[in-house]
Order: structure tokens, then sequence, then C-alpha cells
């Protein structure tokens, strides 16, 4: 594995402190900015999971339990329109998503309290220009592998303006620092051999869907492969179906697939239960299938474990698949051929 890589997964701990601190320096001052009813996250790509993971970590941070909307387009939603009490955080982390500019002007223009997360760019710049809080963070790093920066930034955002307790953003740097690399890295490899040269297909239950998102990303961005994701327990009334083995022509479809399943304990006993008949019907129908199970103990470990297991397992697929993981050249051709 190509040393830089390696220090982009191993270094995640050191992101996400450095984000923190840097997330604290910015200070909320302004009433609009601490009290709000909507936090709407805007950004895409590998800018966007810090939103998603802090949407599923809501239950878990008391005073963060509100209604938050993930924003993955143009302008804002229409959902909030209809009152002024939302906080909006736009990502970019190269600062030039067409996207997520559009929602960050969309948002000076109707007066919102907007703070922007960025390493510069456009997004800086218009910050500095309408005199708007940022973070900045390092330049230089695929989006998805700056994770911890962006993450830690909006945590120490929160934890500075009382909305993280300090016992709560003290558990998330713990739960980063106890992450065990070797092992995962071992584990990894071991996956990566079970689901190789197939379709990697993700089901978790609704609760675990950012962790079933970073695994997709990751495949698509890392090893350059299609990747899908679906949930429970809607995947049982419709997608379910494709495992019935009716006809040889049928079964060169599913054959296709490596089922990749994220087992959490504490998910409810419901959900157990259909994750673990569905996992029967699958061997049946002779698709491979790899569990990933969830005993770690918090939110937070569990969410870590995840993200540095797909990475891995997606880098050593690259590496068999003869991939550098690091340039997504064709987004960056999509990008020029949009701009012509």
């Amino acid at each position: 594995m190509n040393i830089k890589t390696e220090k982009l997964i191993t270094g995640f701990y050191d992101q996400l402190q450095s984000g923190i601190k840097s997330g604290m320096r910015v200070k909320l001052n302004t009433a609009s900015y601490r009290n709000f009813n909507d936090l709407v996250i805007c950004g895409m790509g590998g800018s966007a999971l810090p939103g998603d993971i802090l949407k599923s970590w809501r239950f878990y941070l008391k005073k963060l339990n509100k209604n938050i909307v993930i924003h993955k387009n143009y302008r804002l939603p229409d959902s909030i329109k209809r009152t002024r009490r939302s906080l909006i955080i736009c990502i970019s982390y190269s600062g030039n998503t067409e996207e997520t500019i559009n929602a960050y002007q969309e948002s000076i223009r109707h007066k919102y309290s907007t703070i922007a997360v960025t390493s510069g760019g456009k997004l800086a710049q218009l910050a500095k220009k309408n005199k708007k809080p940022f973070i900045l963070v390092p330049p230089g790093i695929p989006p998805r592998f700056a994770l911890g920066y962006q993450l830690g930034a909006i945590i120490g955002l929160f934890a500075e303006a009382n909305l993280i307790s300090a016992k709560e953003k003290n558990s998330i740097l713990k739960s980063a620092r106890k992450i065990k690399y070797s092992a995962i890295k071992k584990l990894s490899l071991s996956a990566s051999r079970k689901i190789s040269d197939r379709i990697p297909v993700i089901y978790a239950s609704e609760a675990n869907k950012a962790l079933a998102y970073l695994f997709k990303i990751n495949f698509n961005e890392n090893t350059k492969i299609p990747a899908f994701i679906n949930f429970f327990p809607e995947l049982n009334h419709n997608e379910f179906n494709s495992f019935a083995v009716l006809s040889k022509k049928q079964k060169r479809f599913i054959k296709n697939l490596s089922v990749i399943v994220l087992k959490d304990k504490k998910d409810i006993p419901e959900i157990i239960r259909r994750i673990r008949v569905t996992e029967l019907f699958i061997k049946r129908s002779g698709v491979k299938l790899l569990e990933v199970k969830l005993d770690q103990t918090s939110i937070f470990e569990k969410t870590f474990y995840c993200l540095i297991l797909g990475q891995w397992i997606s880098i050593f697929l690259a590496q068999k698949y003869g991939v550098n993981p690091l340039p997504t050249d064709l987004i960056e051709r999509f990008k020029k051929e949009l701009n012509k």
C-alpha cells in the first residue's frame, strides 16, 4: 500500500483533533447562531460526509437533537423557507463546489445565519466578503480523506457554542483514539478477497444509513467501481425479490454481486430478525455474503470503525484492479465539461 494513502487513513485522529481546535476558534456570539430550530448542512461528495455522520449522531448529542437537514443540491431546501430560525453550514473542501457555493449565496441572500467550512477557494472569498464566520481546514487532500478535519471543525464549532458538551466532545475524541488500525487493516485484506471481482451491495438498518454510505463512496471513488446501498426493512419489500433464482439467465445477474451486511447488535429486535432471515435467502441464492459485525460500545466507535474499514477494503480492491485510489479524474473531467 502506498505510504501516502496509509498516512491519510491512520492520521484520522490527528485530523479530528486539529479540526476541533479550528472549529473552537470561531466564536458564535449572536443569538441567531445559537438558537435555531433547523440545522441545514450543505455539501457534496466527501464534503457531505460530516453532515451525514452528524445527523446519525443527533440522538446521542443532547443539545443537537434538532431537525437536521442534509442538503446535496443547488439552492436551499424548500422545507426551511417558512422560518428564519435555521442555521446553514456550507462545506466545500476545495471551496469551489458549484452546488455548495450556490446554496451559500442563497443563504446569504435570504439572511440566514451562515457558516462555511473550506480549505479556501471561492467559498472562503465569499465568507470574507460577506463578513460571515468560516473555518479553514488544511488543503491538498482528497475530500473523503479529509473527513477528520471537516467533521472536527463542526464538532469544535458546536463545542465552543455549548451545543456539544465537553463530555460529548471528549467521548468522540476518545473513540477516535481507540481505533485499532492494524486489526482493521488485516480484516480489510481478508474482506477484500471475499468480495473481489463483484459489485458491492451494502445493506444496513435505517439507523445505520450513514455507515452504509461510507462504504459506498469509498468503493466509488477509491476503487472506481459501482456500489449500491439499501436499508431494512424497506429492501425486504422490493429489492430482496431479486434473489429469487428462477432461471439461468436471471442468475447471471445476481452472480455479479457481493452483499455486505452491517449487523448491529443495537438495532431493534425486529430488524435483527429481518437481517438474519434475509441472509439465509441470500446465501441460498449463491450470492457472496460478507457480514460486518458492529459490536462497538458507542455510536462514535461504530462510525469510525466503518470509516476505516471501508477505506481499507476499497484500497485493497483498488490495488488488485490496478488503479490509483486517490485521484477522481472522471469527476474532474465532468466538471470541466460542465464549464465549457
